[in-house]
């Protein structure tokens, strides 16, 4: 896949996201997603991805589990997917 910096990021995800819909990949919606309490303190866990559009990603969560109070309290993070083969 040719990358354009100009291009627009979520057009390039979405490229990727169809690309990586193959049988030895074997769940292209599993995500890293890493945050940080209040403290600064980091923690990583692995969520689903459940859509992105221009305004962003979005995965679900328990509302009342420690990453949605770390969300809460600090609105930094970070995701990333990886294609595993």
């Amino acid at each position: 896949m040719n990358i354009n910096p100009r291009d627009n990021p979520i057009d390039l995800f979405a490229a990727w996201f169809a690309d990586a819909e193959r049988p030895d990949i074997p769940d292209r919606t599993a995500m890293c997603l890493s945050t940080a309490s209040a403290e600064g303190f980091p923690s990583s866990r692995m969520v689903l991805l459940k859509d992105f559009s221009d305004s962003g990603f979005v995965f679900y969560t328990n509302l009342g589990s420690r990453k949605a109070g770390e969300l809460s309290a600090n609105p930094y993070r970070r995701s990333m997917l990886a294609r595993v083969r």
